[in-house]
């Protein structure tokens, strides 16, 4: 049994590298961890470094599949919608190039969770400080 905490942080980090602003207790799942896994494997081509996009393909899109998949219903509308949002207002329209720009600059920096083989790939765990 796996129990679910969200920690809506991908674009609050991102803009402020300060912490979330809430933690919401998404529940608990049955769903094994190979079965897992699999599901991991399954949605991994959607969300690698290569189709990441800050504002359309990010954290919180991922933790809105997963969560579907595991739990029956994803994360709340309001999390989603937090780009979108954000590009709404003359801040977000001025800061979107510099962002996108930035963003690319993080893919260099992600992990892969599976290779290109569909392999599990090996965690690269970064102590503080590290890049």
């Amino acid at each position: 049994m796996v129990s679910l905490l969200l920690k809506a942080e991908c674009l609050t980090k991102f803009l402020f590298s300060g912490q979330p602003t809430k933690n919401i207790d998404l529940g608990v799942t049955e769903v094994p961890e190979d079965m897992f896994m699999e599901l991991l494997k399954d949605i991994s081509p959607r969300f690698s470094m290569n189709t990441y996009h800050v504002f359309t393909n990010n954290c919180n899109n991922f933790t809105d599949e997963v969560a579907s998949l595991l739990l029956g219903e994803g994360i709340p509308r309001e999390i989603v919608n937090l780009p979108q949002e954000f590009l709404n207002t003359p801040l977000g329209r001025q800061l979107e190039p510099m962002m996108m720009q930035a963003s690319e600059s993080l893919k260099l920096n992600s992990n892969q969770l599976f290779t290109g083989e569909g392999e599990q790939a090996p965690l690269q765990v970064r102590g503080p400080g590290q890049q």
